[in-house]
């Protein structure tokens, strides 16, 4: 599962403001967020600019032993599992947005997108190499982030279902610890 955040207006607030402050306000920011990602234990996978993004990676498909319906149940559980992890970590991101625009008394907004979907993982050059994603999963999370109003967080259908899963199997949860 993928996250992508924007800071909303960068470019021109850019221009607004002397570099040293743009530095500190991206540098505050993403400190914030970096704490959010540590909590859940997800990887950092780059900061672009303003960019912030962010994956929760998932076991390939029967990994976790033979396949068959076990291993497809494991691997929705993860990703559902992913998906709410991923959520809080949007959520936290938003606050941190919300507390620096009342601390800077700076109008200041982001937008989120979250999918999931393959990836393929790997280091890229030999001079400052780089580790980096590719696949649906990276191209729908920045599609859905540029396509979220400010302030929210855009998710595919493929987040939602496994949102509406795991919501599912904690009230499944919560009636068997009642019985």
């Amino acid at each position: 599962a993928v996250l992508q955040l924007d800071v909303c207006g960068f470019t021109a607030m850019s221009v607004s403001m002397a570099p040293a402050e743009i530095a500190r306000m991206l540098h505050t920011l993403f400190c914030g967020f970096d704490a959010a990602v540590a909590r859940r234990g997800y990887f950092k996978m780059d900061t672009v600019g303003d960019a912030y993004i962010v994956a929760a990676f998932l076991p390939r498909s029967g990994c976790r032993g033979g396949g068959g319906s076990d291993s497809a149940a494991a691997a929705a559980a993860a990703e559902a599992e992913a998906c709410e992890g991923l959520m809080w970590v949007a959520g936290e991101m938003l606050a941190v947005v919300a507390d620096y625009r009342r601390e800077a008394r700076r109008e200041i907004r982001c937008r989120i997108g979250l999918a999931v979907g393959p990836v393929i993982v790997g280091v890229l050059g030999r001079l400052q190499p780089r580790f980096h994603v590719f696949g649906q999963g990276i191209c729908e999370a920045e599609a859905r982030e540029q396509s979220s109003a400010a302030g929210a967080v855009h998710l595919t259908a493929a987040v939602l279902r496994a949102l509406s899963r795991a919501e599912a199997a904690a009230s499944s949860r919560a009636e068997a610890a009642a019985d």
